[in-house]
């Protein structure tokens, strides 16, 4: 052990300890013998470090450290000044996380002989690694400057630092970890990456201070947003360490119950690690707690709308074909996560979604459905939900679809001869990948006879005697993805039979085209001005579009992006098909299928039902290809309504 480590290690013995400790007790707990000890005590220069602050020795006894109180916060202005400045490189993860560290933590620039040193290469080989950091950086509207004869720094506004720093930290590997002893709620592999980054002390000091916010706000953090809330003021503490504060946020009000909280925080902040933070870091801490979710909320809101909430509920049904009207407890849900969501929105802070692509991924259909129908809330609201919101809100649509009274059930008998297992194996992967389908009865095919179609909705044979009616699919006793989409195409087949103007009046609704564009922009400027030329839309639709995706992302996944407009905005609802002959960068994804829609205020059943079959399709990885590889207007409309089951 180094000895300004050693001896920075005994000053917080001494200055944490009240009472008499011995030699051999502080040798122990420094881990170095009584007679380095007792050397120490003696050396002037670890003297200076006590600020006038005086040994009392006593023989027998042992030896404690007498001080004021302005002597005891410049021996805590001193340990937290050592912590910072010897930050060192981190011990594992890979050269990018390594860079990523130096940057964000160290307050001058970084010598590039520095950066060799840490990262074991040539100053030659460091092309690469700070070619993936600017990358990164950039993401984060964060940028490197490199300066001859000064060195690396890293520039850009404080908050997007702290926010790459978060994202940092928060992707840092961590091979296996263990029950930390913290605290319960704290992640404990959010925990093992910032113990790679910042002290444990720290950490172990900020968590009572978040608590004692949570009990000035009479409410709990969700665990995830209560670990996020540790990690920010860690780093907040890192970066006013070097100097670094964010600046006054006018946007955000001094009234709200939030800014006395985190002027609590501040001031405690300030106590605990004996520093003096900016009074600007009081509004950074008031929009990270505003940006928390709560488990219990006690907070008064402004009432949402009743009917307006009931209309979007209703809408939401219209787009999956379920009936969640009276599910009074996902109105409840929704008003409750609604209601703080909303004032986010207004303060322009977001609540990171951790699920969010795996939402988009998994409840493409359901996303979608959320997206396009949450345009009044927002318009009464004065604001736009980004994708985070959206993806909570999906979930809380998903947990009312799993609940089986919403369910609007297609009758369905099973045909197997298998044997148990696999009956079993097949019911649950059905009645799993479609809420619409209901298993009444399970028959072998000896018992075929005793059954009549009639009293089925839908028969899925999957014995090896194929069988041949309109209600009748045959599928692998597997359950094979052949099988899935065979009943997602005989689905939305019964569907259209209700309506039998729905084949002539397909043209109307749906229009394809093949481009070129070289990006989104000039996309969207071209295909509103075809709707605007063409009475789709008014010259306000355009505008509508870029409000849109300017707080959240069109792009759902699979290489399909979904914009739309202000429905005040539309004539007359269309979709439009954009295939593309190469992507696009549509936001942080890469896009070459495009369904711009146009949706107007009272939409046509025909219309919703094509526009669910469009969404329903490009929640699956193999019919999304399969659209993809439609050249022409007319293929798109056989896929679409080509009913015919292979046997």
């Amino acid at each position: 052990m180094k000895k300004t480590q050693r001896w920075m290690e005994l000053l917080n013995i001494l200055v944490e300890e009240q009472n008499f400790q011995t030699v051999a007790e502080l040798a122990e707990q420094v881990a170095v013998s009584s007679r380095t000890i007792h050397s120490d005590l003696q050396d002037t220069s670890f003297l200076q470090l006590l600020h006038g602050a005086e040994l009392i020795k006593k023989p027998n006894i042992g030896i404690r450290l007498h001080c004021t109180q302005k002597q005891r916060e410049a021996i805590y202005r001193q340990l937290q000044k050592n912590r910072f400045e010897t930050s060192v490189p981190l011990e594992k993860g890979n050269d990018l996380h390594t860079v990523l560290h130096m940057l964000l933590t160290y307050r001058d620039a970084i010598r590039m002989e520095d950066l060799a040193d840490a990262l074991y290469r040539s100053k030659s080989s460091l092309t690469t690694v700070l070619e993936e950091a600017e990358r990164l950086a950039e993401n984060y509207d964060c940028r490197l400057r490199k300066r001859s004869n000064y060195g690396l720094s890293l520039e850009g506004h404080e908050e997007d630092i702290r926010n790459l720093f978060y994202r940092f930290v928060d992707t840092l590997p961590v091979q296996g970890y263990q029950h930390n002893d913290l605290d319960v709620r704290l992640p404990d592999a959010l925990y093992e990456k910032m113990k790679m980054v910042f002290d444990v002390q720290m950490i172990r000091m900020i968590i009572p201070i978040v608590k004692s916010s949570e009990i000035n706000l009479n409410t709990h953090y969700c665990d995830y947003d209560f670990g996020m809330l540790i990690l920010k003021c860690c780093i907040l503490l890192t970066r006013c360490q070097i100097d670094r504060s964010v600046q006054k946020q006018t946007t955000i009000s001094t009234d709200l119950q939030e800014y006395y909280v985190a002027t609590i925080m501040k001031l405690k902040m300030e106590q605990t690690f004996h520093v003096s933070l900016p009074e600007e870091e009081i509004y950074y801490l008031e929009r990270v707690i505003l940006s928390t979710r709560k488990q219990q909320n006690q907070e008064q809101f402004q009432e949402l709308d009743s009917a307006m909430l009931d209309r979007f509920i209703y809408l939401v049904s219209e787009r999956l074909n379920v009936d969640l009207s009276e599910d009074k407890q996902l109105k409840q849900n929704l008003c409750n996560h609604m209601k703080p969501a909303i004032r986010r929105m207004k303060y322009g802070i977001s609540s990171e979604n951790p699920l969010l692509e795996a939402i988009k991924t998994k409840y493409t259909e359901v996303y979608v459905a959320i997206m396009t129908t949450i345009d009044k809330i927002e318009e009464r609201e004065h604001i736009y939900f980004d994708a985070n919101e959206l993806g909570f809100i999906c979930l809380h649509i998903v947990g009312a679809l799993n609940r089986s009274r919403n369910i609007r059930s297609i009758r369905c008998l099973l045909i197997c001869d298998a044997g148990i297992t696999f009956e079993s194996y097949i019911k649950s992967m059905v009645e799993t990948s479609f809420r619409e389908i209901e298993i009444v009865n399970i028959i072998g095919s000896d018992e075929m006879k005793k059954e009549t179609g009639h009293q089925h909705d839908l028969i899925l044979n999957a014995t090896t005697n194929r069988l041949h009616a309109s209600n009748i699919i045959n599928i692998d006793h597997l359950f094979t993805e052949a099988s899935c989409s065979q009943i997602r195409h005989w689905i939305f087949a019964r569907e259209i039979k209700h309506t039998l103007e729905l084949r002539t009046k397909f043209d109307s609704y749906l229009s394809y085209f093949q481009d070129s564009c070289e990006n989104r922009r000039s996309l969207i400027h071209k295909y509103c001005t075809y709707l605007e030329d063409n009475g789709y839309v008014t010259e306000a639709f355009e505008a509508s579009v870029y409000d849109r995706i300017q707080y959240s992302s069109t792009a759902i996944g699979r290489g399909v992006a979904v914009p739309h407009g202000t429905k005040k905005a539309v004539k007359n609802s269309v979709i439009l098909i954009i295939k593309l002959d190469h992507t696009i960068t549509w936001d942080d994804q890469l896009v070459d299928l495009v369904f711009f829609a146009a949706i107007g205020e009272d939409i046509s059943t025909e219309y919703s039902k094509i526009f669910r079959r469009i969404v329903r399709i490009v929640s699956d990885d193999e019919q999304t290809h399969m659209l993809k590889s439609c050249n022409s207007l007319e293929e798109i409309r056989k896929y679409l309504f080509d009913t015919e089951q292979k046997a």
